[in-house]
């Protein structure tokens, strides 16, 4: 896709579809609003971050959807915080099972930092299409060539039905340590609630944005 293509379709997205659907959340020190997108054969409900800003969406060939965030100001490229949700279109690939997309997903932190890697639950559920499963999945100590060793943390919620596989998720990266990323309580709790109140919804024939049957 040339760049240009790809600056119209953030225009796009940013204008056309991602929606507010309810108010800023006031008990959280980093506020958000709840928003749609339709991904595939689903409407995406998901937690965007007050003042964050889409830098990049892809969709691969109709198998796989991606679309980011990040704080105004920063780049894709150096970012500190970022939200981000994916899809795998069910209808265009077979599907991984869930417990093999989470191994898929957690190997990739895994394999970036085998001596300082964190995955922990935090929910109990499986992942579904209304509730998601989520995880908090880190690295200490990241080393890239040609970039500053830094750590990476992940709040991340899973969802699965027949029809796709789909993850929300929201990153922050820091100084490098060298043990394994704790679970923040003071700054990650309201991060971890705001992703509880993500979903996965059907579409409704001729319903249309901001899509209010997704709750």
């Amino acid at each position: 896709m040339k760049q240009s293509a790809v600056i119209r379709s953030l225009i796009a997205l940013a204008a056309l579809q991602i929606f507010a659907t309810g108010p800023t959340s006031a008990q959280t020190p980093q506020q958000t609003v709840a928003a749609t997108m339709p991904v595939y054969a689903h409407i995406v409900r998901f937690p965007a971050p007050a003042g964050f800003n889409p830098v990049f969406q892809k969709d691969n060939e109709g198998r796989f959807f991606i679309f980011e965030m990040i704080p105004k100001g920063e780049h894709i490229t150096s970012w500190k915080q970022m939200l981000t949700v994916t899809g795998i279109n069910g209808a265009a690939m077979a599907l991984p099972t869930p417990a093999q997309y989470l191994q898929n997903f957690t190997q990739g932190y895994q394999k970036a930092c085998p001596d300082t890697f964190v995955s922990r639950p935090l929910s109990e559920s499986a992942p579904k299409a209304n509730e998601p499963a989520l995880f908090f999945i880190g690295c200490g100590k990241v080393a890239q060539p040609n970039e500053n060793p830094r750590s990476e943390a992940v709040i991340v919620g899973f969802f699965a039905s027949p029809k796709g596989i789909y993850s929300v998720q929201w990153a922050e990266r820091g100084p490098a340590q060298d043990k394994a990323p704790v679970f923040d309580e003071g700054k990650l709790r309201p991060r971890l609630d705001a992703l509880k109140t993500a979903r996965l919804c059907d579409r409704v024939p001729g319903e249309a944005a901001p899509y209010p049957s997704c709750k």
